[in-house]
């Protein structure tokens, strides 16, 4: 069951089952959502509302699997920061491009009225 996954990528841990724990632990949703790369304006908001005395933030990182491969220990150290907060961590997958284009049968493009739009 699940999501397919482009060919070659492994499953990045987390959720679903992470979350899907972290949720009966903690029945109300989370009051702030703050989706990030764990680069250093990530980190900075991060910090910022730590200092700030912000509650109930999780941190969503979306692994879409175009990072360099040192990444990943780039965004365990974020996770990391945001646990010892006392936030939330939450990483999604991605299927990839290469599947999403298999299945859409070429390349996302915009919609036809932003199209007429740039083009006048």
């Amino acid at each position: 069951p699940g999501r397919p996954r482009a060919p070659g990528r492994r499953t990045p841990p987390g959720p679903p089952g992470r979350y899907a724990r972290q949720v009966r632990r903690n029945p109300e949703p989370p009051e702030h959502v703050v989706f990030t790369s764990y680069g250093n304006d990530s980190v900075a908001l991060i910090q910022h509302l730590h200092e700030k005395g912000t509650q109930n933030v999780v941190c969503v990182y979306s692994d879409t699997g175009w990072a360099a491969p040192w990444w990943r220990e780039r965004v365990g150290a974020g996770e990391e920061l945001a646990r010892s907060y006392g936030f939330g961590a939450v990483r999604l997958g991605s299927m990839g491009m290469q599947q999403l284009v298999q299945i859409r049968k070429g390349c996302p493009r915009t919609s036809t009225s932003s199209a007429r739009r740039t083009s006048k």
